[in-house]
């Protein structure tokens, strides 16, 4: 599979998470991106996020969704950020110059975390 091919289905996930029947979890482990998270970077997936803004739109849904303790959120507003939420606060936050760089960010922590949570 080609790198452009996994950083397509690493975007998609939240796409095919509510098209479908698998967990995010599932998806995650589809996608590749343990095979190719040392080979992609964050700029690369906002190349396709440009090229495809309406999966900004679905990681934000995505972000607003999430019922967790903690986790990483997104934030798209007139300074987009991707920050941490913990112990109901919101942590660790970092602006971004557009939506699509900050939800590259968000999607590159996001996909890890789902993947570490589940290797405990």
């Amino acid at each position: 599979m080609l790198k452009n091919d996994f950083i397509k289905r690493i975007c998609n996930i939240p796409i095919d998470f509510r098209n479908g029947e698998k967990s995010s979890l599932e998806l995650a482990q589809e996608s590749g991106f343990q095979e190719v998270h040392q080979t992609i970077n964050a700029e690369q997936i906002e190349e396709y996020l440009n090229a495809n803004p309406d999966l900004i739109e679905a990681w934000q849904n995505w972000s607003l969704d999430k019922r967790v303790s903690r986790g990483y959120y997104l934030q798209l507003s007139s300074k987009p950020i991707v920050g941490f939420y913990e112990n109901g606060s919101k942590s660790v936050k970092k602006e971004f110059n557009s939506s699509a760089e900050a939800c590259a960010d968000f999607i590159l922590k996001e996909v890890s975390s789902i993947l570490d949570q589940n290797e405990i």
